[in-house]
C-alpha cells in the first residue's frame, strides 16, 4: 500500500535533515562524497530561477542560509523523490534507535 501525501515531511524538515547529514560528512572529512548543493546555479535556467527566488526571499543582497537554499532545491523535486529522501532518513533513524537500544542493554 502506498503512502499518502500527508505522510510526507515538510520541506523544511527534509532540508534540516539533509543539512545535518552533509555537516556530519564534512566533519568526518568525507566532503567529496556528497556535493554540498544539489543544483548547479551556473546553469542559465537554474540561475534565472535562483535569482528570482533570492529577490523574492531577500530584499537585501545577502546569500540565503544553507537551510533556505536546501529547502529551495528540494522544492524542485517531485513527491516520489522527496519520499525517497524521507525514507533514507527514516531508515537512519531506525538504525540509530536500534543501536541505542543495543547500547542500553550492554
Amino acid at each position: 500500500m502506498g503512502r499518502k501525501k500527508a505522510d510526507l515531511w515538510p520541506l523544511e524538515e527534509l532540508a534540516r535533515r539533509v543539512w545535518e547529514e552533509r555537516s556530519r560528512i564534512v566533519r568526518i572529512g568525507n566532503e567529496k562524497e556528497v556535493p554540498y548543493y544539489m543544483l548547479n546555479i551556473r546553469h542559465p535556467t537554474i540561475r534565472t530561477l535562483y535569482d528570482t527566488w533570492r529577490r523574492d526571499l531577500h530584499a537585501i543582497p545577502f546569500p540565503p542560509s544553507d537551510l533556505e537554499r536546501i529547502t529551495w532545491e528540494l522544492g524542485f523535486l517531485n513527491e516520489a523523490a522527496l519520499m525517497k529522501i524521507q525514507r533514507h532518513f527514516e531508515a537512519v533513524d531506525e538504525m540509530e534507535q536500534k543501536l541505542r537500544k543495543e547500547q542500553d542493554h550492554e
